[in-house]
């Protein structure tokens, strides 16, 4: 590991342990086993530091998930890979995953910008999905938005319960997740001939 991936290492830490604002970089530096003279020579300052992180971080989930999806056309394949990829993104880069997620504020507006576009980039590959399945398989998708962001918040959210030693791998939970969308976006199954009618009857009958 080189100073700048440990740098970037003890910096994710301690802004997931104590926030943005709770953090200095004498202590930072101090984590890294250098002088606070030194780290400047690596970052200006501490918005830089936590902008390399955060961005970083969006762009490598943007990328993962691009390469998961690519030869993936049905859309049940690609959603299935996505959440896959989410779960999986999110166990494996737990403290910068959480980071980005939870400290984006903590951003100066230029920066946030650029992050939230780089987001937003991402968070598109769910709505295309959506909005695919919506028009060839016909699931049910009163709002593509929401329901793209509805999905995407029950994946992030594994990184705050998921244990490595639990009794489910990423992967398990993944297929779970990915089933319990899917269960929800798939069109009822159509009624059997007669079917209709002779549920009217019984509740006529209960009535």
């Amino acid at each position: 590991m080189n100073g700048d991936q440990r740098i970037r290492e003890v910096a994710t830490a301690l802004f997931y342990e104590r926030g943005y604002h709770g953090t200095t970089m004498r202590e930072i530096a101090g984590g890294a086993g250098m002088k606070a003279a030194s780290l400047y020579n690596h970052y200006p300052g501490k918005q830089q530091l936590f902008h390399r992180i955060v961005a970083d971080t969006t762009r490598a989930l943007g990328e993962e998930a691009r390469v998961r999806l690519a030869g993936c056309h049905d859309p049940e394949g690609r959603l299935r890979a996505l959440i896959d990829c989410h779960v999986r993104f999110h166990i494996d880069n737990r403290l910068a995953a959480r980071v980005s997620e939870d400290q984006l504020g903590a951003l100066e507006p230029a920066n946030r910008a650029h992050v939230v576009g780089l987001r937003d980039d991402y968070e598109r590959l769910f709505k295309e999905i959506l909005a695919a399945g919506r028009a060839e398989a016909g699931w049910r998708v009163p709002d593509v938005a929401v329901v793209s962001s509805g999905i995407a918040t029950m994946c992030t959210q594994v990184a705050t319960w998921f244990r490595e030693s639990g009794r489910l791998t990423a992967g398990d939970v993944a297929r779970i997740f990915a089933d319990l969308a899917l269960s929800g976006l798939s069109p009822p199954p159509a009624a059997a001939p007669g079917e209709h009618g002779a549920g009217q009857l019984t509740g006529a009958l209960i009535r």
